[in-house]
């Protein structure tokens, strides 16, 4: 199972209940960055704990769900398949998932992957930092994909 910090987050299930009380959807954060290389590595072999993760998602509510392009689990069909019992449908964000290593993807790998990779949103820039020309440079990199 996904490791949960239970001091911050005592009761995911209750968090989530009372944001969509007030009209907030929750998302959670799914095939992450920060794991040692040794965790990465040995994920790596098995694709990642990607049941595990819809479980978690699925058990506690939330109804979006971002699957990050540097963890192991890449298979964004893999995800969709794991998170269809959830009784609402939950929004999959495709984080850059359909590359061997994160990079932006080009207007026609993103068209290439709406037809038939199962997603929703999909990130067409790197991190965002909190300075001008990064906020800019993000925002640049949607110009490709205006109608």
């Amino acid at each position: 199972r996904p490791l949960v910090n239970t001091t911050a987050f005592p009761n995911l299930r209750q968090m989530v209940g009372q944001a969509a009380a007030m009209g907030v959807q929750m998302g959670f954060y799914m095939n992450e960055c920060w794991c040692s290389a040794e965790e990465t590595a040995a994920w790596s072999s098995t694709g990642g704990n990607v049941r595990a993760d819809a479980k978690l998602t699925i058990e506690n509510g939330f109804t979006v769900v971002k699957i990050d392009g540097c963890g192991p689990a890449h298979n964004i069909s893999t995800w969709y398949e794991a998170l269809q019992p959830s009784p609402s449908p939950i929004l999959i964000e495709n984080c850059g998932d359909n590359h061997a290593e994160w990079s932006p993807p080009s207007p026609d790998e993103v068209l290439e992957f709406r037809g038939r990779c199962p997603y929703h949103v999909y990130r067409v820039s790197k991190d965002i930092a909190p300075n001008f020309y990064s906020i800019m440079n993000n925002l640049n990199a949607m110009i490709p994909f205006l109608d």
